[in-house]
């Protein structure tokens, strides 16, 4: 659970600071510093890139459960860029699906769009993969891929050998 929770912190955090150095640059030099701050410090905008940051925090926690091997580092962007390039196509696909008569799709110029997109993902996805660990603490051990029969067999050892100590022990203090 520890690393549940630093994954999930650590991609939010990586993920917030990611996207807000992107859109502070973007702003600041679209339309000076006043603005740059005044957009970014804002906590429902945090938030929003927190939430992303946290889900390829969770992701990474899932995939470092499967191997006792560590990420590197360019491989946990390259997951977090994915994970948020997956998100933003979906939320793309909710809004051409169900917004298609509010949407000006004449005017949308897909190169741009695109472009943003990229940059954003890039920015959130990677700096959120790069903030997590690249192991988890605690892997299960190769000992505990043991199937139920097996583990049944080594207890009914281990109670055995237990009533054969727990015999020898009253035979030797009778005497």
């Amino acid at each position: 659970m520890k690393d549940f929770i630093s994954f999930s912190l650590r991609g939010a955090w990586g993920g917030a600071i990611g996207a807000v150095i992107a859109w502070f640059l973007f702003y600041v030099l679209s339309f000076g510093p006043f603005w740059g701050l005044l957009f970014v410090l804002h906590p429902i905008v945090l938030v929003y890139l927190a939430v992303p940051g946290a889900l390829v925090g969770l992701i990474l926690w899932i995939l470092t459960g499967r191997t006792a091997e560590s990420l590197n580092a360019i491989s946990r962007g390259a997951i977090g860029t994915g994970v948020i390039l997956g998100l933003i196509a979906l939320l793309s696909i909710y809004q051409l699906a169900w917004q298609v008569n509010q949407l000006g799709l004449i005017e949308l110029n897909l190169l741009r769009i695109f472009q943003v997109t990229i940059i954003e993902a890039v920015f959130l996805g990677g700096a959120a993969g790069l903030a997590c660990p690249s192991r988890r603490q605690e892997v299960l051990k190769e000992g505990s891929n043991i199937t139920y029969w097996e583990r049944v067999a080594l207890y009914e050892m281990a109670e055995r050998e237990a009533q054969i100590a727990r015999q020898k022990r009253t035979h030797t203090s009778i005497g």
